[in-house]
């Protein structure tokens, strides 16, 4: 499982007020755009309605471009296909930049606490 967060940087422009310094994605598929229905809304004039999706692939987690106007660059690269993304890549989205945390989140089944079986017991009095 994973957690994404996007930390909004400086670069095409100052930092906009009306953006997060930072978007947690925490659920998948997360979609950012500037619909209602999307995950993360983003009221910029160069974001499309629906504008990337991230999605979680199994092994890694990937972006893909929902077929936006102004294109989402990852690395300086216009993603045209799914994409994966790794911790220190930059995303560019309309005139916001952000750079991303991967962050790994132990399953479920692995946060469980030890049954007895996997504990070793003394014997009593021994």
């Amino acid at each position: 499982m994973f957690r994404i967060v996007l930390q909004q940087i400086a670069g095409l422009s100052q930092p906009f007020e009306n953006v997060a310094d930072s978007i947690l994605i925490d659920h998948f598929p997360y979609v950012i755009g500037r619909h209602g229905s999307c995950d993360y809304q983003l009221h910029e004039p160069q974001i499309s309605r629906w504008h990337c999706r991230f999605v979680d692939a199994g092994t890694e987690v990937q972006i893909s471009d929902l077929e936006s106007h102004n294109g989402t660059i990852l690395n300086n690269q216009r993603v045209l296909s799914p994409h994966p993304v790794l911790t220190g890549d930059i995303l560019i989205l309309g005139r916001c930049q952000f750079r991303i945390d991967v962050q790994c989140i132990p399953s479920p089944w692995e946060q469980m606490p030890p049954t007895r079986d996997d504990l070793e017991t003394t014997p009593v009095g021994g």
